[in-house]
C-alpha cells in the first residue's frame, strides 16, 4: 500500500516531497501498526521511492544568464549620463563583471538587520593607478576569519575598461559626498542595496539575469580566453571544492574552458 501511495502520489506532487508525506502518514499509523517504520525502511517502498525519483524527479534546472560583453554594451548605452546613479550603477556592474565579485559584496543588504558597516566598502581605502584601481574588501563568504582581501580590477580591453567608468564615478562622487565613507553611494547620499542595481538591471537586459550575473559572467569570459582555471579560482575568492561545483553546475562555463584551452594550445 505504501508503495501504490508512492505512485499515485508522485503523478501529483514533486517526488522528492512525497517522502515527507510519507514519514507524516508513518507517524500516523503506528500507534495501530507497531512495525510500519520497518515496512517504510524496507526494499519495496526504498526502491520505489528511488525508482520514482529517476522517472519523474528531473524538472530542468532554473538558473539566471551570465552577462555578455553586449551586456556590458548596453548598460553603457542606456546609463550614459552624468547622474551620481548612472555612474553609479555602470561602475557596480563593470567592477562586479571584470573582478569576478557577488553583486552582494558591493551593495548592502535589503533587510536592515543584516547590514553592517563592518562590510562596507570604504572610498579611502580605492587606490588608483593609469591601467587599475584597488580597494579592501572587508569581508567575503570565502573569507572564515575577516581578514579582508584586497580586489584589484584591471582593464581588459580599452572599449569595455571598467576604469573609465570607475573614474567618472569617482570624480562625481568627490565633488558632491568629499567626506563620506562609504565607497558606494547614491544620489540619496545611501548605499545601493541589492535590488536596487538588480531592478535596474533587469528593467534593461531583462528578468533573466541576477546579482550572480555580474561575477559568473566575467568567469565565462576569462574561461573563454584561454585563463588557467586557478587564476580564476584565485580571482573570485573560490575554495576549490565551490569551484568544482561551480563548473560542474554551469556547462556554458565547462565549455568555455575546454574550448578556451583548445585555442590557447592550438595558438601555442
Amino acid at each position: 500500500m505504501l508503495s501504490f501511495y508512492i505512485i499515485f502520489m508522485a503523478h501529483h506532487i514533486k517526488p522528492n516531497s512525497v517522502s515527507q508525506y510519507l514519514s507524516g502518514i508513518v507517524s500516523s499509523l503506528e500507534p495501530h501498526f507497531p512495525n510500519i517504520r520497518d515496512i517504510r525502511n524496507g526494499l519495496l517502498v526504498s526502491r520505489t521511492l528511488a525508482g520514482i525519483r529517476k522517472l519523474r524527479g528531473f524538472t530542468g534546472t532554473s538558473r539566471k544568464r551570465a552577462l555578455t560583453e553586449d551586456d556590458l554594451n548596453l548598460i553603457l548605452t542606456s546609463f550614459n549620463s552624468a547622474d551620481l546613479d548612472d555612474l553609479l550603477l555602470v561602475s557596480i556592474v563593470f567592477t562586479g563583471f571584470h573582478g569576478l565579485m557577488h553583486l552582494g559584496e558591493l551593495t548592502i543588504s535589503d533587510n536592515e538587520a543584516k547590514r553592517s558597516f563592518l562590510k562596507a566598502i570604504l572610498r579611502h581605502m580605492v587606490i588608483v593607478t593609469s591601467s587599475t584601481y584597488s580597494f579592501t574588501l572587508p569581508s567575503h563568504k570565502a573569507d572564515r576569519f575577516f581578514e579582508g582581501n584586497t580586489v584589484l580590477i584591471e582593464s581588459w580591453s580599452l572599449h569595455l575598461s571598467p576604469l573609465h567608468p570607475f573614474i567618472n564615478y569617482l570624480a562625481t562622487w568627490d565633488a558632491r559626498f568629499p567626506l563620506h565613507p562609504h565607497l558606494w553611494l547614491t544620489s540619496a547620499s545611501t548605499p545601493p542595496t541589492y535590488l536596487w542595481v538588480v531592478r535596474r538591471l533587469k528593467g534593461t537586459l531583462g528578468q533573466d539575469v541576477a546579482g550572480h550575473s555580474l561575477w559568473s559572467g566575467g568567469a565565462t569570459a576569462l574561461a573563454t580566453t584561454g585563463t588557467p582555471d586557478d587564476h580564476i579560482q584565485a580571482q573570485g575568492h573560490w575554495t576549490s571544492q565551490s569551484y568544482e561545483i561551480y563548473i560542474r553546475k554551469h556547462p556554458i562555463m565547462l565549455q568555455s574552458l575546454l574550448n578556451g584551452r583548445s585555442a590557447f594550445n592550438l595558438h601555442a
